[in-house]
């Protein structure tokens, strides 16, 4: 039981810092939103590099806690299926839906 309070608390943890960081561009644009045209490009800039500072708690959550996850259970369906893949299946699944995701964004602006 104790292990499953663990991963209850680290789970509660990743889910708050992560919606912190990612929320952060939000509260200094609203801070900041009144200020002359020279210094709000400087704004934009430290916005910008809280976007990328919350992208990459993102992806580190995902690198670190999900991914390993999601190579157990693609290794449990390949046996259960009798499949020994040559190719790493779960690795490929994430790069492609990371470009998907990239390409879409790109699209729209």
């Amino acid at each position: 039981m104790e292990l499953q309070y663990v991963k209850l608390l680290s789970a509660l943890g990743l889910l708050v810092v992560t919606f912190f960081t990612s929320m952060l561009p939000f509260f200094w644009f609203k801070k900041y939103r009144h200020v002359e045209n020279e210094r709000r490009r400087d704004n934009f800039r430290v916005i910008s590099f809280f976007s990328c500072f919350g992208g990459g708690v993102f992806l580190g959550t995902c690198l670190l806690h999900l991914f390993p996850d999601v190579q157990e259970q693609m290794d449990r369906v390949f046996k259960g299926l009798n499949i020994v893949p040559n190719y790493p299946v779960s690795e490929f699944l994430f790069g492609f839906g990371f470009l998907m995701i990239l390409i879409v964004e790109q699209a729209s602006t």
